[in-house]
């Protein structure tokens, strides 16, 4: 898609490092500033860089299927939501265990949910970005 080599190339590096970036904001968000939507926004703009370094017979994301990636995702999104309830605990309450994880603290539902919402805004933002470039999955079939 681009004749440059140099914007190609560095490019190529920018969308692997906003993807790493990614991750780290998910797992910071639910201590500070950040979260599952920051992260899957960021997710989301590093694979669209990634798909502008491709050439257009191989862009992956405007082949995707993601009617089929956002209901799998809404499945989790309610099992996060539900999970508590199995507990005698109100839905939506946090749950704490004693795994730590690096950058996020103790493994928690509040983690479970910010990864919930990074995948639901990753795969709805790229979506869009399939949408309104005019090549669906749907369309073409």
């Amino acid at each position: 898609m681009l004749d440059n080599v140099i914007i190609k190339t560095s490019l190529q590096l920018i969308w692997k490092v906003l993807v790493i970036y990614s991750v780290y904001m998910m797992l910071r968000g639910h201590n500070e500033p950040g979260g599952g939507f920051i992260g899957g926004l960021l997710l989301a703009l590093g694979l669209i860089v990634r798909d502008f370094t491709k050439p257009k017979s191989e862009n992956s994301i405007k082949q995707s299927r993601f009617p089929a990636y956002i209901g799998g995702l809404c499945l989790g999104f309610l099992a996060v939501l539900l999970a508590p309830a199995f507990m005698d605990q109100p839905i939506l309450t946090g749950l704490w265990t004693a795994i730590w994880v690096p950058i996020a603290g103790k493994f928690s539902s509040v983690l479970l949910f910010d990864v919930v919402v990074f995948l639901v805004v990753a795969v709805s933002s790229l979506y869009a970005y399939a949408v309104l470039s005019g090549e669906t999955q749907e369309e073409q079939s």
